[in-house]
């Protein structure tokens, strides 16, 4: 499945490459969600609250997750609210089955890894609308009235003068 052109005419990389990136640290959150509490690494305690880490958790991937989007769905609205819905699902599902692992379910978690993924949405938005790409070089401004993508041929628009009018 590939994701459709850019503005400049190539598929997106980044898109792609945030859509590996999302699926690589869904694997990686749920596996470390689901570690025992006595089991859990020292580096991961050591970076902060629990709430914090769930933020942070959270934030990273819905960044990738938007990105991920942008190849595929250009209405960034739609594409925030499948984001945050996905962290929602995502999140109750991480929560409802901890406890067969030995850990805790916690709906102050679960709030955190929501709110984390609002804070990772509104950074990756901020981000594009910042850091926009330009049509690249040798690439020609659009021209106005005309689609990039249409068949139809570009008119010329010219004043009728009268000196053209007597032509």
């Amino acid at each position: 499945m590939n994701p459709p052109l850019n503005a400049s005419g190539e598929r997106d990389r980044g898109a792609r490459l945030c859509l590996v990136g999302t699926i690589l640290f869904t694997v990686l959150m749920l596996y470390l969600t689901h570690i025992p509490n006595p089991k859990v690494p020292a580096w991961i305690v050591r970076i902060g609250d629990d709430k914090f880490r769930h933020v942070m958790a959270y934030g990273i991937w819905a960044c990738l997750a938007l990105g991920a989007t942008r190849g595929w769905c250009p209405r960034r609205g739609c594409a925030v609210a499948g984001v945050l819905l996905a962290a929602a699902v995502i999140s109750a599902a991480d929560e409802i089955t901890q406890p067969w692992f030995g850990r805790t379910c916690s709906f102050w978690d679960f709030s955190a890894s929501v709110l984390g993924a609002m804070v990772g949405c509104s950074l990756m938005l901020a981000w594009e609308s910042f850091w926009k790409r330009d049509s690249g070089p040798g690439v020609a401004p659009e021209r106005p009235g005309k689609h990039p993508n249409s068949a139809e041929p570009a008119r010329a628009v010219h004043a009728e003068t009268p000196e053209t009018r007597l032509s």
